[in-house]
């Protein structure tokens, strides 16, 4: 259970039984265990507050736009959350359920949602979408029904008189801003805002559903939200009045007022929804879990909805963000804390085109230039300012978050429990063989898009460690790089690309860290701007935002590495001769994996090369006077030198692997063979 959270009426915070460690878990393992054995709780644990909070929508007047939330004994909670555990064990929650389930999130759903309907689109068929809302779902579970599906689950029946007895003699006040009510017994419905309450639910739901839910995606829940999709308007219509009957004659009651029907791909007369006689509301766009999806299949709206949560989060906290006493470092992490993930909310599962991104960032880069009390009128450059607040472009971190979620994908291949038989291991390694070519693009795309800036950080900071020391053009610079090289007609081969010689600044960059490698002329562009750049005295916000971005790119085609690799070793162990109807683009893909083995080995050198990176930044106040300060410690200048010609050296060796692996996918053999694949 995390800290900082609201007390009971108890008032005995979770933190206290932190702070007594060993002997905490030995009385409350005792006190849990007389609890268990007399299935009798304290009379302190029924006792709570109800609050009242927004939804943020509808009239601020009126009761049902407030969602409760009880604040109990934080003891109680503990002992939920063993009582959790060990349910979790034996029921079994049906595939449909994404809400407070394990490896599922918001994100799956939205994720399936919008999949579903871009097919559809795609085909130019229609799709009739269904959003139930359940009116007043935690408080009116009736608790008989509740006991019953705990039964009908499997669920022991010392745990169901347990769970029984939480219920059992419940009291609760309500505060408000006016004050506190009488105390009154609670009779009917979940505790909202317990750890044990979601669960209790999902199995409710579970149960209930079980006679009128079809497979996902057709049917979706997330708690209480409901989505039922089919191809026909009759069908979903009909599909509706027999989730209203199951639910309702069990105590549950649908939203004849919030419950909306959407349409995709509409063709002219094709009419509404109607349940138990009555319209029901047909819109072109519902917030589906925090996220808006369109009829017409466009995310427009979505977009100006994020940029709107991130003005809402950027408000709620200007009060640090403006406050000229705080340092631009503080404040970048406030933003990235709390402004930040609320523009980025389900933008995964969004296709953004260019103007879509750009009016992104362009939002972000004004709340940047407000925290910092910058204007255009000033004209500072846009990277000058997030590497002051240590902010990442937006673009990169959407990138990031989409191969986050695309690994998130792949690995729930292996979450599935297929059955033991020869056509299921063809599915599931046809399924391998197209993850391995999708990732092997995405990983060429990285690389031809990060390449030249990869090899440009190489190079800054050498010529940064080359001006700390004075070093000139006419040394020698063996002892830079434990090697010798001239300084002067350095040529390197890039991807099968001859670069050609180097001016004398240039080539003391390059030979500094070695033969180097960049994508599509990356290095006598980026050695150019670099030492136009550089200047004698160190500026270390530089070598921070070089590094930053550094561990920003190497970081997402790291994951991408990592998807590769665990692809291929998955296709490895299949016998080929003993799957039956095997597509002949998963055999050719099966054949790439053979040969691309020992190659995607060689790039372990990533994940040092980015730990060290991110070492390095941390401990870098060490260098310097004072913490944020421009000014080295007298006599730590060779120190830090090294330690940047170090990190120049790990970033050399880290891109020399990637390019090198990728000379290989690019190969003529490799190309043959994925252009069949294709």
């Amino acid at each position: 259970m995390k800290s900082g959270k609201a007390v009971g009426p108890d008032d005995i915070p979770v933190e206290v039984w932190k702070c007594l460690g060993e002997a905490a878990v030995e009385f409350l393992a005792s006190l849990f265990n007389r609890v268990l054995e007399s299935e009798r709780m304290p009379e302190e644990w029924r006792r709570s507050v109800l609050v009242p909070i927004f939804k943020n929508k509808g009239d601020v007047q009126s009761c049902s736009n407030y969602r409760g939330i009880k604040l109990m004994s934080h003891t109680m909670k503990v002992w939920e959350r063993v009582v959790e555990a060990r349910l979790r064990k034996v029921v079994e929650i049906c595939e449909q359920q994404y809400g407070f389930m394990p490896r599922k999130s918001t994100t799956d759903a939205i994720f399936a949602l919008r999949i579903l309907m871009e097919k559809y689109r795609d085909g130019q068929r229609e799709l009739h979408c269904v959003f139930v809302d359940l009116e007043k779902a935690y408080d009116r579970v009736p608790r008989e029904e509740l006991w019953y599906c705990m039964r009908k689950s499997g669920v022991a029946e010392k745990y169901v008189r347990v769970v029984q007895d939480m219920y059992e003699r419940s009291r609760t006040v309500v505060r408000c801003a006016v004050g506190q009510t009488e105390e009154f017994n609670v009779e009917v419905g979940l505790h909202q805002g317990l750890a044990l309450s979601p669960f209790l639910f999902a199995i409710v739901m579970d149960q209930l559903s079980e006679e009128v839910r079809q497979e996902s995606p057709w049917t979706m829940m997330f708690a209480d939200d409901i989505v039922i999709c089919s191809e026909s308007r009759e069908q979903v219509e009909e599909n509706l009045e027999r989730w209203r009957f199951a639910l309702e004659r069990r105590g549950m009651k649908v939203s004849r007022s919030k419950t909306e029907y959407m349409c995709v791909n509409e063709r002219e007369g094709s009419g509404t929804v109607r349940l138990q006689g009555e319209e029901v509301k047909k819109v072109q766009e519902f917030k589906y879990l925090g996220s808006t999806v369109q009829s017409n299949g466009e995310c427009g709206k979505e977009v100006k909805k994020r940029v709107q949560a991130g003005w809402n989060g950027w408000r709620k906290v200007s009060g640090v963000l403006c406050d000229q006493k705080i340092s631009a470092r503080i404040k970048g992490k406030v933003y990235r804390t709390v402004v930040r993930p609320a523009m980025l909310y389900g933008l995964e599962t969004v296709s953004l085109r260019k103007r879509q991104e750009s009016e992104l960032e362009v939002a972000e880069l004004k709340m940047l230039r407000f925290s910092l009390g910058v204007t255009r009128l000033d004209r500072i450059r846009n990277e000058y300012i997030r590497g002051t607040a240590h902010v990442g472009r937006l673009g990169d971190k959407v990138r990031e978050a989409r191969l986050r979620w695309f690994g998130h994908v792949q690995r729930r291949e292996t979450w599935k429990e297929y059955p033991d038989t020869k056509e299921n291991d063809a599915i599931t390694f046809t399924q391998k063989a197209k993850n391995l070519k999708n990732a092997l693009k995405v990983y060429d795309h990285l690389l031809s898009e990060y390449g030249a800036d990869l090899q440009g950080h190489s190079l800054h900071l050498v010529e940064v460690a080359s001006s700390i020391d004075k070093v000139h053009k006419g040394v020698k610079i063996a002892n830079i790089t434990g090697g010798a090289a001239g300084a002067v007609g350095v040529a390197a081969a890039v991807g099968g690309v001859l670069l050609a010689p180097l001016t004398a600044g240039a080539s003391l960059a390059v030979a500094a860290v070695g033969v180097g490698v960049a994508a599509a002329g990356g290095v006598t562009g980026a050695s150019a701007a670099i030492t136009n750049k550089v200047h004698t005295n160190m500026d270390r916000k530089k070598v921070e935002t070089i590094l930053q971005e550094h561990c920003t790119h190497i970081g997402e085609i790291e994951k991408c590495v990592k998807i590769i690799g665990t692809n291929i070793e998955g296709l490895k162990k299949y016998n080929l001769s003993t799957l039956k109807g095997l597509d002949w683009k998963a055999v050719k893909m099966a054949r790439i994996a053979n040969n691309l083995g020992d190659s995607v080995g060689a790039i372990g050198a990533v994940s040092k090369s980015s730990g060290m990176i991110q070492g390095f930044s941390l401990g870098i106040d060490m260098y310097f006077s004072k913490e944020d300060s421009k000014q080295l410690k007298k006599g730590s200048e060779a120190k830090f030198a090294k330690q940047i010609r170090k990190i120049s050296k790990h970033m050399q060796t880290c891109l020399d692997e990637l390019m090198a692996f990728k000379t290989v996918i690019n190969s003529e053999d490799m190309k043959l063979t994925t252009a069949e694949v294709n």
